[in-house]
């Protein structure tokens, strides 16, 4: 693979995953402004969050891609290696906002099911 196809592959991988975020952008702005339920919205948003996941972690970390562009830049010289290594620490630096964010939506549909348990169904529907 060539720096030039490598480069490609990894903005892809980054746009498709920004556009899986940006979709729970607009399911956040449902809610806010009342046009959906709780449960409904909650249920996207999970859903979101784990294509946007599965996105960054099968084409940004895995693997695949982190070998293709090691071998791309590898073969260079100059600025590449570092511009590999670079791209290699930003991609490790989204992971924690993807775990603080998967351990976010545990909690919330952890909160979903107490109340749930604890609240009858009509009056449930009309809080939520």
């Amino acid at each position: 693979m060539t720096i030039q196809a490598a480069r490609a592959q990894l903005a892809l991988a980054v746009e498709g995953t920004w556009a899986a975020i940006g979709d729970l952008a607009g399911v956040r702005s449902r809610l806010g402004s009342g046009e959906s339920d709780l449960t409904d919205v909650l249920a996207e948003v999970v859903a979101g969050m784990d294509a946007a996941t599965l996105r960054y972690w099968q084409c940004v970390r895995a693997y695949d891609p982190v070998a293709q562009l090691r071998d791309a830049t590898r073969r260079l010289s100059g600025p590449w290696p570092a511009w590999r290594r670079s791209v290699e620490d930003s991609a490790r630096q989204c992971e924690q906002p993807f775990a603080l964010a998967g351990d976010a939506l545990r909690v919330c549909c952890q909160e979903l099911c107490e109340l749930a348990r604890s609240t009858p169904y009509d009056q449930l529907r009309r809080t939520s």
